[in-house]
């Protein structure tokens, strides 16, 4: 448990901070549950990473806990689930030191890429851009696809940004 107090010194607009930690054991992740909603059976979904950053055993480290959602979520984006969601929760014991761990991810149906818009360009000829594009329409989504699309425009150095994202 850490405790943070501070003051602020008025002459000379410093703050002081005071640290104060309890030196406890660390807590460990007791179990680690993943759990994947979707309407394809489980021999028709991408298979999952063989590890993630968080695993039973482990001091739970937040860092860690993030890394394995964004994980989870990547390995569907790359395979035809563009409106994958993720939840994560961990319930901490301090007493045990002990944390379980869920990711609660529903895949949402299968998806392949529809028409691109081209938006934002006043002189530069649509079909440059659309010779950058990484995929095509009807072809099973990709986030990497998306990811080289957007590489690809970015490497002509011609424009300020790009943005490359499904519509809402």
């Amino acid at each position: 448990e850490t405790q943070e107090n501070h003051a602020h010194d008025e002459t000379n607009s410093r703050i002081s901070i005071s640290i104060h930690i309890d030196e406890g054991p660390p807590v460990v992740i007791g179990a680690v549950d993943v759990k994947v909603m979707s309407e394809l059976a489980e021999s028709q979904r991408p298979a999952l990473p063989d590890s993630l950053p968080v695993a039973t055993g482990d001091v739970f480290r937040e860092a860690a806990y993030l890394e394995a959602e964004q994980r989870l979520r990547e390995v569907f984006l790359r395979n035809g689930f563009a409106h994958v969601d993720s939840t994560r929760r961990a319930e901490i014991d301090l007493e045990e030191r002990r944390a379980q761990v869920e990711y609660s991810v529903p895949t949402g149906p299968p998806t392949v890429f529809g028409a691109t818009a081209i938006r934002g360009t006043t002189s530069v000829e649509s079909i440059l851009i659309e010779r950058e594009i990484a995929y095509r329409s009807g072809e099973i989504f990709s986030s990497e696809k998306v990811a080289a699309t957007r590489a690809k425009l970015l490497a002509l150095d011609l424009f300020g940004s790009v943005r490359v994202a499904p519509e809402p």
